[in-house]
């Protein structure tokens, strides 16, 4: 009885067998189509955003993805044109994950992640034309708008290069600019402390994030711990007017056409709601 007893204490429980044996903690999960968070392989998470939360910020987002969570505060400054675009202003995207959002990232410079995210977002503006930089002028060759957007990571658990173009986008849509005239005469911009202007976005570009594990499960929006235990992700970028803007894929697997094809008509769909959030957040401010 007593050798009978102490096999059947030898039973690992589940939080021990998910930490001694992850990957096979999640093969039985997924093997019945869902996740060991309780969501279905393609649901993404809850998503909210909160608006103008940051008083100093001429525009800016909160935004929780799950127990992902971001804060983006834009500030804008007025500037010397660059000298080769006179007539454009322009933006300076930066993401920093550091150590009070999750305890892998280190003090000091930027790591690789943090400096991958914010050379992506900077590459995406600059090619799908989401501002009119010329409606960043202020006076040619004289003065323009410098946007600053910084993107605080305040909790890590995955997917956060979505999490960081959504507040983005979501914080330019709340952006209110000083009405600012430059006086030739003085060589200066003087700004209004009354009137203000909205920058009108010329795309809504956004980004649904996939992961692939064992190389056959598809799994959406994914946590910290399910892009660990991936072997690729894919990610896609879809304007408004359903519109591919930009496809990133990191990992050395093969996807079939089939499971792209699949992960495309499920990333539009996302995308598409996450816009109706936007625009029913902001009707509500």
């Amino acid at each position: 009885m007593n050798e009978v007893s102490n096999k059947d204490s030898f039973v690992l429980d589940a939080n021990t067998f998910a930490k001694l044996h992850p990957k096979e903690f999640y093969r039985k999960f997924l093997t019945n189509n869902i996740r060991p968070d309780g969501r279905l392989l393609k649901k993404f998470r809850k998503t909210s955003i909160n608006l103008n939360s940051l008083k100093s910020a001429e525009g800016s987002c909160v935004l929780k993805m799950g127990k992902t969570s971001v804060v983006c505060g834009i500030k804008a400054e007025v500037a010397e044109p660059r000298v080769d675009d006179p007539r454009k202003g322009y933006i300076v995207p930066n993401v920093e994950l550091s150590p009070i959002c999750s305890s892998i990232f280190k003090p000091g410079p930027p790591g690789e992640l943090a400096q991958s995210i914010s050379e992506r977002i900077d590459k995406l503006f600059k090619q799908c034309k989401i501002i009119d930089l010329d409606k960043l002028c202020i006076s040619e060759k004289n003065a323009v708008w410098v946007l600053y957007i910084d993107v605080i990571c305040l909790s890590y658990d995955g997917n956060i290069f979505d999490a960081a173009l959504y507040s983005i986008i979501s914080a330019l849509k709340s952006l209110k600019l000083p009405e600012v005239t430059f006086i030739e005469e003085e060589g200066k911009a003087e700004a209004s402390k009354e009137k203000t202007i909205s920058l009108e976005l010329l795309s809504i570009p956004l980004s649904a994030t996939y992961v692939v594990f064992d190389d056959k499960y598809v799994l959406a929006d994914p946590n910290e711990e399910e892009e660990n235990l991936s072997s690729t992700s894919i990610t896609f970028i879809y304007n408004e007017e359903h519109k591919l803007c930009g496809i990133s894929k990191l990992g050395g697997i093969p996807l079939s056409s089939e499971l792209i094809q699949d992960c495309m008509s499920s990333a539009i769909e996302r995308t598409d709601s996450l816009r109706e959030l936007l625009e029913s957040t902001l009707q509500r401010n």
